[in-house]
C-alpha cells in the first residue's frame, strides 16, 4: 500500500486491515515496472533504471572489443530505448531529475562511439539519431495526444483527453486546447 503526499506532508495512514490482515504503508511500489514513490518526484523509477543501464553498460564496455561495431549498437540501442519504458510518466518533471538520464544515454552513446568524456556526446548523438531524454519524453506524450485525437487510442486512454470547445467563437478556437482536471 502506498499513500501518495507532499514531502513536507507527515504520513496520514500508517497501515490498515484487510480480512484481519494488516497492510502496511510503503514508501515506494512497483506497478507493471515502474517504481512510484510517495511523494510522486519519481526519483526512485529513476535511480533504479540507472542503475540497471550503468550495470548494463559496464558489461557491454567488458566485451566492446569482442564484438562489432554493429553488434555493439544493436545491444546499446536495446538498452537505451529500455529507458523510454513508461517515460510519458515523467512528463513535467524538472530537468535535474532526469538529469541522470540523459548522463546515461550519453555514457551508453559514448560506449558505442568509444569517445572520451571530455569530448562533446550531442554531435555522437546525432549520429546515432537519438533524440535528448526530455524530447524523447515529450515526443512520447504527444504521440498519445495524436492518438487520441485521431481516435487510435484505446477507450480508457480517450476517456481522459477532453477537448475544450468555447461557449463562443473565438480567436484561440482554431488551436486544440485541452481540459485541466483538477484533483481534490
Amino acid at each position: 500500500m502506498i499513500v501518495f503526499k507532499k514531502k513536507t506532508s507527515p504520513t496520514i495512514v500508517e497501515s490498515i486491515n484487510v480480512l484481519e490482515n494488516s497492510i502496511d504503508n510503503s514508501p515506494s511500489v512497483r506497478n507493471l515496472g515502474f517504481n512510484y514513490d510517495e511523494n510522486l518526484d519519481m526519483t526512485r523509477h529513476i535511480t533504479k533504471v540507472c542503475q540497471s543501464v550503468n550495470s548494463n553498460l559496464r558489461n557491454i564496455n567488458r566485451i566492446r572489443d569482442l564484438v562489432g561495431t554493429e553488434t555493439a549498437k544493436i545491444i546499446t540501442h536495446a538498452l537505451v530505448t529500455s529507458i523510454d519504458y513508461c517515460n510519458g510518466l515523467l512528463s513535467d518533471l524538472p530537468a535535474k531529475t532526469t538529469r541522470a538520464l540523459q548522463v546515461d544515454q550519453n555514457n551508453a552513446a559514448r560506449v558505442i562511439s568509444r569517445t572520451r568524456g571530455y569530448k562533446r556526446i550531442i554531435l555522437v548523438l546525432k549520429s546515432l539519431h537519438w533524440h535528448p531524454i526530455a524530447q524523447r519524453i515529450e515526443f512520447k506524450v504527444d504521440c498519445i495526444t495524436y492518438k487520441c485525437l485521431h481516435s487510435q487510442a484505446p477507450d480508457y486512454i480517450k476517456s481522459l483527453l477532453n477537448v475544450n470547445i468555447p461557449s463562443r467563437n473565438l480567436r484561440s478556437s482554431i488551436s486544440s486546447q485541452f481540459e485541466t482536471r483538477r484533483s481534490s
